[in-house]
């Protein structure tokens, strides 16, 4: 049946399992690779847009993922830039590789070897921070000639692909901008939508990508720390910014010439963006926040509790009100958080509150604050103290489909009526179930499961349980209301 199918919708098919962005959809797709030479030739391409998602294998293997990756790029360097490399002291091929698929016709000296595809024709992801660590992870020698390897990969990178949609800066004190040069890759970065700048990223490169790179929707500023010149250059000439992510590791930084000039320029880009997501840097934010009321629709970020401007950051999220705001992602107390909700809940869809230590008297304003201000959530992560709060939220929050529920200090004198109420009250459409900290016995498991395929017009479940000890004999269960269709996947996880 598959091989009746257009080369395009099948592209389409094993494309959407990249977009699914989920461990299995990757092995699925890597799968794909062994089904024939059609899907072969579709699937690589794919996979090799981004060839720096390791997200798919262990992490305990990332170094000989980084090393068989340095091992591939090295086959499509040309002879000028082998020739090059030697010069330094710089030999890769001691020994000839085993394998043989092709010629490579850039490539006459010592043997004819390469690989089934030109893989860098591929990479839509130009990372110079992933080509520094794959050379750090090589062999020992290596890491004295780092700049001219770099300078040769990225070479045959820009050479071989059309265009890039990524690209991640980091670590780059050396003058790489002789590579933007001509023609060919002035066109091949002025497509860059995504941008990640690191750390120690010198002025200059960065201002030069800003006479390349002007349509940039995601932008990423890890190295906020220190601004430059070229970082402000860069963000005054895009276009059509749509989300910004800055994060700092100094919580008593102070104001600087560049940071105000940063900020600044920021508050100018405020109409186009969207999404704002930061860390620590409270210089910037207590400037630019009241400029992102109208049309900011996310807002994450986490705070360090021992910030010196933690109190007068607080002060102006309770005093502003985001008029278009639909998902909210932070760490603030409890009480904070409900004052930010009460000004601006109304069109919330996401509300996502990460751990902390919190005063746990405070809940109440917080479960008051989403009861009645969030009637459009359809996802939440929060902490309740008891029955009465769980079903306050679940009978005012009728569109929930994803739940997540850290059970704070919980105190339960009958564990079924909590079961009872998850099962009875939860909307119709929720379908995502996660509870931390939560111990639940063989029998309580399955009645639970009894009652949630009573429901009217149920939803197979995702449940996710964090407790303190394992369900005995949890596999009967699971098997049973997987088949018939109470369960879609269920994990469970030892809470250390």
């Amino acid at each position: 049946m598959t091989l009746n199918l257009p080369v395009e919708i099948l592209y389409e098919i094993l494309n959407e399992f990249v977009i699914q962005d989920d461990t299995k959809a990757f092995k699925t797709l890597f799968s794909c690779l062994l089904v024939n030479k059609l899907w072969c030739q579709i699937t690589v391409p794919i996979l090799w847009r981004d060839p720096w998602n390791f997200k798919i294998w262990d992490t305990s293997k990332y170094k000989h993922r980084y090393r068989a990756m340095f091992n591939i790029l090295i086959l499509f360097l040309s002879d000028n830039s082998i020739e090059y490399l030697k010069e330094y002291g710089i030999e890769f091929f001691t020994i000839q590789p085993k394998y043989s698929f092709r010629s490579n016709p850039r490539r006459i000296i010592d043997y004819n070897t390469s690989t089934l595809f030109n893989y860098p024709s591929f990479c839509k992801n130009l990372s110079i921070y992933h080509i520094n660590k794959m050379i750090d992870l090589g062999e020992h020698q290596l890491r004295y000639c780092k700049t001219f390897i770099i300078k040769e990969i990225l070479k045959l990178f820009i050479s071989e692909s059309s265009h890039f949609l990524y690209m991640h800066i980091e670590n780059t004190q050396y003058d790489i901008t002789r590579l933007f040069s001509n023609d060919k890759t002035s066109l091949a970065f002025s497509q860059i939508t995504e941008l990640i700048i690191g750390t120690k990223v010198e002025s200059s490169i960065l201002h030069q990508l800003s006479q390349l790179c002007q349509n940039i929707k995601r932008l990423n500023l890890t190295g906020i720390d220190y601004p430059n010149q070229g970082m402000i250059d860069l963000i005054k000439v895009q276009k059509n910014l749509n989300y910004l992510e800055f994060n700092s590791n100094l919580i008593d930084k102070k104001k600087d010439k560049q940071t105000i000039s940063l900020g600044n320029m920021l508050k100018l880009k405020s109409n186009s963006i969207i999404s704002l997501n930061f860390k620590n840097e409270l210089q910037i934010t207590l400037e630019i926040l009241p400029y992102f009321t109208q049309n900011l629709r996310e807002l994450k970020f986490e705070v360090n509790t021992r910030h010196r401007l933690l109190s007068r950051f607080y002060l102006k999220l309770e005093s502003i009100k985001f008029s278009q705001l639909e998902s909210l992602e932070c760490n603030l107390p409890f009480k904070v958080l409900a004052k930010v909700i009460e000004k601006s809940g109304n069109k919330l869809k996401r509300i996502i509150h990460k751990k902390g230590c919190y005063n746990s008297n405070e809940i109440e304003f917080l479960i008051n604050a989403i009861s009645s201000n969030c009637f459009k959530l359809k996802c939440l992560h929060i902490e309740i103290k008891d029955i009465d709060d769980l079903l306050q939220l679940l009978n005012f929050c009728q569109d929930l489909k994803e739940l997540k529920l850290n059970l704070l200090y919980f105190n339960i004198n009958n564990q079924l009526s909590f079961f009872k109420i998850l099962a009875k009250n939860s909307p119709l459409n929720l379908y995502k179930l996660q509870l931390n900290n939560i111990n639940i016995t063989y029998e309580l498991f399955e009645n639970f499961l009894k009652m949630w395929q009573k429901r009217p017009n149920m939803k197979s479940l995702n449940l996710n349980i964090i407790g303190y000890y394992f369900i005995n004999d949890k596999e009967k269960i699971v098997k049973k209301f997987k088949k018939n269709g109470v369960l879609n996947e269920f994990k469970y996880k030892i809470n250390k």
